[in-house]
């Protein structure tokens, strides 16, 4: 039971849909078309390992680290759970994946993506996975490659004519890719290419239509537009 225990062995997963991308193109109406692509096409994956929490974990990342290891004797690195990690990996890939979401009031999602250069290491009934590229990076150096933190919260003047972000998120311009904006939250020292959301509100992901919509439990409200208070 587990990964650890699957040495020299190969598991090819194949996914038959009923309609290819040529056969949607050819749908007779919009209604055919999206009936082919977005409702017979609909792939649900099911959850790797679930769990409930427990006392002493003090927030459900510990709870889903604590899951992944007892059902699939898998534990992965600080630096691959870091948010900032996976969504570089989501960038590389150009998907957009959530990283976590909630599946009703009391049931978190976590999503992880494993890099190309990630090791594996068995350890006792366990595999340890790392990212063997990762590096420390200073806060300032996240927030805008040459500039600091301060100097980005003074050049905020430049986007002065988009719309305002919740508090405490600054927007900065990727050194990597020349006009590109990701978001940067100057408490929490995290990053991100998605919209950040008002305090409360979360990213979900309809079971239904497999399309992302926004839920706040406290309000009980949920939008399929972008939240904006």
């Amino acid at each position: 039971h587990g990964i650890a225990r699957l040495e020299g062995y190969y598991c090819l997963a194949t996914v038959s849909l009923p309609y290819g991308q040529h056969e949607i193109a050819q749908a007779s109406s919009d209604f055919e078309r999206s009936y082919r692509g977005e409702v017979r096409c609909q792939i649900d994956l099911g959850v790797t390992g679930s769990g409930p929490h427990e006392p002493g974990e003090d927030a459900p990342e510990a709870t889903a680290k604590r899951v992944l290891g007892e059902s699939c004797k898998l534990c992965l690195s600080s630096s691959l759970w870091q948010e900032s990690t996976q969504f570089q990996l989501r960038q590389q890939l150009g998907v957009d994946i959530p990283l976590k979401f909630w599946d009703g009031p009391n049931s978190k999602i976590f999503v992880m993506l494993l890099p190309e250069g990630a090791t594996g290491t068995v350890k006792g009934d366990f595999l340890f996975m790392e990212d063997a590229t990762a590096k420390a990076k200073p806060a300032a150096a996240v927030a805008g490659g040459r500039k600091t933190v301060n100097e980005w919260k003074v050049e905020q003047e430049r986007f002065a004519d988009l719309p305002g972000l919740p508090p405490g998120w600054i927007r900065v311009e990727s050194k990597s890719s020349t006009g590109q904006v990701y978001y940067f939250n100057t408490k929490t020292q995290k990053s991100q290419f998605e919209w950040p959301l008002p305090e409360g509100w979360t990213k979900e992901v309809s079971k239904t239509t497999g399309k992302p919509y926004y839920f706040n439990a406290k309000k009980r409200k949920s939008s399929f537009e972008v939240p904006t208070e």
